[in-house]
């Protein structure tokens, strides 16, 4: 009698600690069902995820984190160690220099990965799961209604109509939910919003429209309503 293989899922979380920290929840409940689990970070991050894991049999794998990023500290690997907000975008745009260390581990993992869950803001994870022809999982930390939100926001543009920052308008779908510019991470909020942060959220979410689904830091009965909407309407499935 033949064995059933087990899927293999390779696991690579944002580097930042409200990223990571559900990642490796994930983690322990995959390996409650058996199933094999290669968590991606760097030397940086690894003796907090490793110290984190001790008690159950994940595999860790640490890539290189790129140098002299211009507004990135040396040595800084995550998040919680950038001093200055506007050191964010650089740090996160550098992980792109991360793909082909990332996808030459992901060849040689063995067995081989059935799929790749990573974050969103990992977008060109996507590439590396389609060369090696799996499935790519996208992750999102919050939940279903704040992701649906921004989608409606982006896609409808309910606030075009708002003469100003603090004038309440209707979200396109959910007429009894009034929210202002405000309430949206600046420029989201912006009646034509513009500049990198735009241009790499743009990256980020034709990456998952693209992707096989979403994972998100939630649980159905608390957002059943946003996740019907989003599986119907936006996508791919939660």
């Amino acid at each position: 009698m033949g064995s059933i293989s087990c899927p293999h899922f390779a696991i690579f979380p944002f580097l930042s600690p409200g990223h990571t920290i559900p990642l490796l929840y994930l983690s322990r409940l995959l390996r409650r069902r058996s199933v094999v689990v290669t968590l991606f970070t760097t030397a940086g991050n690894s003796p907090r995820i490793r110290a984190s894991l001790q008690d159950i049999d994940v595999s860790i794998v640490e890539l290189p984190f790129p140098q002299n990023i211009e507004g990135v500290p040396p040595g800084v690997e995550n998040t919680d160690k950038l001093s200055f907000e506007s050191s964010f975008l650089p740090f996160t745009r550098a992980t792109e220099q991360m793909q082909e260390s990332f996808e030459k581990a992901l060849e040689t993992l063995q067995p081989p990965a059935s799929y790749v869950v990573s974050d969103s803001f990992l977008w060109w994870t996507l590439k590396s799961a389609q060369k090696i022809g799996v499935p790519r999982l996208g992750f999102f930390g919050t939940g279903n209604f704040s992701t649906t939100m921004y989608q409606i926001l982006g896609r409808f543009r309910p606030h075009a109509g708002a003469d100003s920052v603090d004038e309440p308008f209707s979200m396109t779908d959910f007429p009894e939910i009034q929210l202002t510019r405000n309430d949206f991470q600046p420029p989201f909020g912006d009646i034509n919003p513009s500049g990198p942060s735009v241009e790499f959220m743009m990256d980020s979410m034709i990456a998952l429209g693209m992707s096989n689904g979403l994972i998100v830091n939630s649980f159905y009965e608390l957002e059943s309503r946003y996740t019907d909407y989003w599986n119907k309407n936006l996508g791919p499935k939660a």
